[in-house]
C-alpha cells in the first residue's frame, strides 16, 4: 500500500499451499476366470468379465491464501498496475479518535 517501503506490502503467493496429500488405491474385482463371479465363463465371455480393477485417486490440501480486492481504483491515482486492497485501520480501545 505504501510504495516507498514494499516490505509493507509483503503478503502470501496466491499458490502458497502448504499441505498437500495424495492417496491412491486399487482393487481387483473378483469377477472372470478363476474368480468369485463369472468364474466358469470361457471364450469371449471370460475375456471380457477378466481383468476388471476399480481405482480411485483422492488429494487433499489446505487452503490458498486469501487476499480481498477492490475491482476498481477508488483512490483515482491513474495506478492501474496494481489492485487496489482495503487498509486495516486500529484504533486503541481509550483512543478519542473513532
Amino acid at each position: 500500500m505504501f510504495p516507498l517501503n514494499p516490505k509493507l506490502d509483503w503478503v502470501l503467493s496466491t499458490s502458497d499451499a502448504r499441505h498437500i496429500g495424495a492417496v491412491n488405491a486399487s482393487y481387483e474385482l473378483p469377477v472372470g476366470e478363476g474368480k468369485r463371479f463369472f468364474g466358469n465363463v470361457h471364450g469371449f465371455a471370460q475375456k471380457l468379465a477378466s481383468g476388471w480393477t476399480l481405482s480411485g485417486i483422492e488429494t487433499l490440501q489446505t487452503g490458498f491464501p486469501f487476499t480481498p480486492q477492490l475491482g476498481f481504483n477508488p483512490s483515482n491515482n491513474g495506478d492501474s498496475r496494481n489492485p487496489v486492497r482495503p487498509e486495516q485501520t486500529y484504533s486503541p480501545p481509550n483512543s478519542r479518535e473513532p
